[in-house]
């Protein structure tokens, strides 16, 4: 295909200056839009409600703001619509499946009313997920698409394909001058980071020298259109005067991701490997435009290719993306007999998070439970879940321990989130401390309140983390609100698995005991950390495993406990496991 066509478009002296209404102009490409029309000389209006766009995005840029929700009646003056306004990346649209589906069709149906009342041409951004997992490739505007209407994608591909049917009805009618461009995968400067696009990820991700995830053992296909291009391709359509039908934007140059992530890997000089893993439900092993109907009618092709792109989207990214970004998130879970909180509190709690993690591992560290927390946690339909036995010492610490290594040796550096079999997180948990996660920041605590047979026991401080604190009890922080970074984890030695029922005491005091250690408080409780007493023995008071971890967290830290830290510890002792000082002690006396 010829690289360099001439435009259709009217030359910017020609071209009348317009009031031009962009929904979703706070978006990725609404961005570059929004900066296009203003180039150009338009006067431009942005509607977006910064559900996945980014108020940053518009800094310093001369539009008028309607901040709202498309969905909701709007009646905004203007000559042209440009309606972009619709979450469209799996981690956000499937998060908000309903309102995914319903910014589609009423958001839509909204923009039409408005191009309607006010004499306006419109031009509606769908996508090239319509066609689904594609039968045929590449594909023309007529292909009708092999579309799953009861899946994971479901909200996105089919809530874009009845807004396109809602645009042919308006159009049908006389009630609107539409265009429709369906969009293929784009690129460029100031995508967002976190939106699971597979370019972002890979390029996130080897930075942080992580492996690259390769669904479908990399060989599903992609072509990848840069920005400015797409740009051009949807003023071209704008402009475009005659009766047409929905056009393919994006690139013909159709690439295995395979050969996408080796291409990242080699310009950012990575050490990263790939990583093999299954295809995802409904993810299409296929996407390629047929672009002919846009050379034809608008003179439009892409001119910006794959390896001159990259060059400029790294650099961008490099500046972007903070250590935080790049390193993954990772729950970590120890499994026990208690298979029942697995279906009562941890799962249900995982399954509310509004921030997406990158991995679970579950380390079973069950007598004889091991088939039932199989069956728990495989039937839960957890993303990216890993299931290990326990390989170190019977325990909490023991196999959180086996699960940092596992994290090592599989994912890298990375964020660790620990939560306890028997706890549980309210839903805005791991998104509230991801968003304290900065460069500079090595372990988050949020607030965690104790609860004994489900009545709180406690309320936790959350400005007494200092070292010596931790010397005479747990000032509000348990393994279930631990969230930190693995490299530091290993700094301070992970835990000592001698411990028992201190060994994350013991942590905080070896965490807070290292050079350049940050440590930052959410202000908010963020978890719940269960005590029962009818809970099976190793977890009653008066258990000899956790005499014998208080004796030796004694044994360990008492020169550095004033008479003040030892009183308190003893105490501490004393009420939470019903063991006396003579009795943590006595070893130590009778050697004297």
């Amino acid at each position: 295909m010829q690289r360099l066509l001439r435009w259709k478009q009217p030359s910017l002296v020609e071209l009348p200056k317009m009031r031009v209404l962009v929904t979703g102009g706070a978006g990725f490409i609404g961005t570059h839009l929004v900066k296009r029309l203003l180039a150009d000389g338009h006067q431009v209006v942005v509607l977006d409600n910064f559900s996945s766009g980014l108020r940053e995005n518009l800094k310093g840029l001369p539009v008028q703001l309607v901040e709202a929700d498309v969905a909701v009646r709007l009646d905004i003056p203007c000559d042209q619509i440009y309606h972009l306004a619709c979450p469209a990346s799996p981690v956000f649209y499937q998060k908000y499946g309903v309102g995914t589906l319903l910014t589609a069709f009423n958001g839509t149906y909204q923009a039409l009313l408005n191009a309607e009342r006010y004499k306006a041409r419109i031009l509606v951004a769908s996508t090239s997920e319509v066609y689904g997992d594609p039968a045929v490739s590449p594909q023309p505007e007529t292909y009708f698409g092999n579309v799953n209407t009861w899946g994971p994608r479901a909200c996105y591909d089919e809530g874009k394909r009845a807004a396109e049917a809602l645009c042919y009805e308006f159009q049908a009618q006389g009630r609107a001058d539409v265009r429709v461009a369906r969009i293929f995968n784009t690129y460029g400067p100031g995508m967002r980071l976190d939106d699971g696009r597979v370019m972002t990820e890979f390029i996130t991700a080897a930075l942080a020298g992580r492996p690259l995830r390769l669904d479908a053992n990399g060989e599903q296909t992609r072509s990848f259109c840069y920005v400015d291009d797409i740009v051009e391709g949807l003023i071209s359509l704008m402009a475009y005067d005659g009766d047409i039908g929905p056009v393919n934007l994006g690139s013909t140059d159709e690439i295995r991701l395979l050969d996408l992530a080796s291409m990242v890997i080699s310009k950012l000089g990575s050490a990263s490997k790939v990583s093999p893993s299954a295809r995802r439900l409904d993810d299409p092993m296929r996407r390629c435009p047929s672009v002919s109907l846009a050379v034809r009618e608008l003179a439009w092709a892409p001119r910006i290719p794959l390896a001159v792109g990259l060059e400029r989207l790294i650099p961008d990214a490099k500046l972007r993306v903070p250590r935080s970004a790049c390193s993954p998130l990772v729950v970590l879970i120890a499994a026990t007999d208690r298979s029942h909180l697995h279906l009562s509190r941890t799962i249900p709690s995982l399954l509310r998070q509004t921030k997406g993690w990158d991995a679970v591992v579950v380390v079973d560290d069950s007598s004889s439970s091991s088939d039932l927390i199989k069956a728990n946690f495989g039937s839960a339909g957890l993303k990216e879940l890993n299931l290990i036995a326990n390989r170190r010492a019977k325990g909490a610490a023991g196999a959180w321990n086996t699960g940092l290594e596992f994290i090592r040796a599989n994912i890298g550096e990375a964020w660790v989130a620990i939560l306890d079999d028997d706890d549980e997180w309210s839903e805005s948990h791991l998104e509230i401390c991801y968003a304290k996660a900065a460069d500079d920041v090595d372990a988050v605590i949020g607030g965690i309140m104790t609860l004994v047979d489900e009545a709180p026991a406690s309320v936790p401080n959350h400005d007494r983390f200092i070292l010596e604190s931790f010397l005479q009890h747990n000032p509000g922080w348990q393994g279930s609100n631990t969230f930190v970074r693995l490299s530091s984890l290993e700094r301070a030695g992970c835990f000592d698995e001698a411990l028992a029922c201190t060994h994350d005491r013991d942590l905080a005091i070896r965490l807070l005991s290292l050079d350049r250690f940050t440590l930052v408080r959410t202000g908010v409780v963020t978890a719940k950390y269960h005590i029962g007493a009818n809970e099976p023995a190793y977890t009653r008071r008066l258990n000899p495993v956790k005499l014998s971890g208080l004796r030796t967290f004694w044994l360990k830290h008492r020169s550095r406990m004033s008479d003040e830290h030892e009183a308190g510890f003893f105490a501490h002792a004393a009420a939470m496991f019903g063991f006396s000082r003579q009795q943590i002690t006595q070893e130590d006396e009778s050697q004297d």
